[in-house]
């Protein structure tokens, strides 16, 4: 990854002096001295309040989108796509970095540490096996040992540096749709995952947890308490999901409670206008959830770890309401759903989708 200085590239004025302020703010702001993770004490304050959070205003594909609408003014993108080019988002690493050490030490070193020296990035953990439905005919032995040389490496290129982590999203959702075999070695290969990070001395972890529309909170609970949740700061919750963020404050306070009063976070990315369901007489299901880039998404409240946008302090055992997943990233073709409650046509999951991101913001209040 090419290393970028702030003077190596024309910038929007919107987008130079937010990068400006964070990378100020960043530098007034010393790692701390304490171990970050795990805070295993249900009564720790947070290890991320008031975090100065990276903001990528260069390369994540917001930003780029952003600055070439600039180029080639068309203010009206640009305004929208500015909504959220000026906010910390996630990182992911997964699957695709065959060398996930490297890919985890060139974004710290020369993205955050280029850029913004003292600001805390958010990575995203996504490489549990098993894409979809079933399993592995032997019980993922081989996919066993590559995830956990995956996880060593990771591990490894992370360091002593200062990060949030969010945890393997979707790992647990959906367990239930594997065979028995691949469901537990998911759960053990996470609780390996956990182990190694947990020995990360400035990493705040947080483990998925589903969603407040998806999973029995007792289940996800004691999902969560074999892949080793105390060792860690607590979970994250609707990181793929839309559902409202006060829905998931509630699920997630009912949640922590049966595990010793973990603390959580919160993915607000595309859930400004919560859920989209439709009322159907065929067949007899009388309503159906469109989760595939359904049309009524906005985007949800910007990242905070200390207030909400109105000033009030974050719910009790909330830590933040963070953009774990990436606005604009589709949900695939979306083939599945008609046209008029679905964004069709849109590339393949995860990837950058302009039309989309064009939606989001537009749509929201921010």
């Amino acid at each position: 990854m090419p290393c970028y200085s702030l003077a190596s590239r024309t910038l929007d004025p919107g987008v130079r002096f937010v990068l400006l302020a964070v990378a100020l703010l960043g530098a007034a702001i010393a790692a701390p001295a304490a171990t970050a993770n795990p805070s295993i004490s249900k009564d720790d304050p947070s290890p991320i309040f008031g975090a100065p959070l990276y903001v990528d205003a260069l390369e994540q594909p917001s930003a780029r989108a952003l600055h070439a609408a600039v180029r080639e003014g068309r203010t009206s993108d640009a305004a929208k796509l500015r909504k959220i080019a000026r906010y910390n988002i996630f990182r992911w690493v997964g699957k695709n970095d065959e060398n996930p050490e490297r890919a985890a030490r060139n974004f710290l070193t020369k993205k955050v540490d280029a850029e913004q020296p003292g600001s805390v990035p958010g990575i995203t953990v996504l490489n549990h096996q098993g894409d979809s439905c079933g399993g592995y005919d032997d019980g993922g032995s081989r996919e066993n040992g590559r995830y956990r040389r995956w996880i060593d490496k990771f591990v490894k290129g992370v360091g002593a540096r200062r990060v949030i982590i969010a945890f393997e999203p979707d790992s647990l959702g959906t367990l239930e749709c594997l065979v028995p075999r691949a469901r537990g070695a998911r759960l053990r290969n996470m609780r390996y995952g956990i182990e190694k990070l947990s020995q990360l001395p400035n990493a705040t972890v947080y483990i998925e947890a589903t969603a407040s529309d998806w999973r029995p909170a007792r289940e996800v609970a004691r999902y969560l308490r074999f892949v080793g949740v105390r060792k860690v700061r607590g979970f994250m919750l609707n990181a793929t999901h839309q559902d409202y963020t006060r829905n998931n404050v509630r699920y997630g306070q009912r949640l922590s409670r049966m595990i010793g009063g973990k603390h959580f976070v919160i993915n607000t990315v595309e859930n400004g206008t919560g859920r989209l369901f439709v009322r159907q007489r065929r067949p007899r299901k009388r309503h159906f959830l469109v989760h595939c880039n359904p049309k009524n998404s906005s985007v949800g409240h910007p990242p905070t770890t200390t207030v909400d946008y109105r000033g009030r302090p974050l719910p009790n055992k909330v830590d933040g309401y963070l953009w774990i997943n990436r606005p604009g990233a589709s949900g695939g073709p979306c083939r599945q759903f008609s046209s008029r409650y679905s964004m069709k046509g849109g590339p393949k999951a995860g990837k950058f989708w302009l039309k989309r991101a064009l939606l989001l913001a537009g749509r929201s209040k921010f």
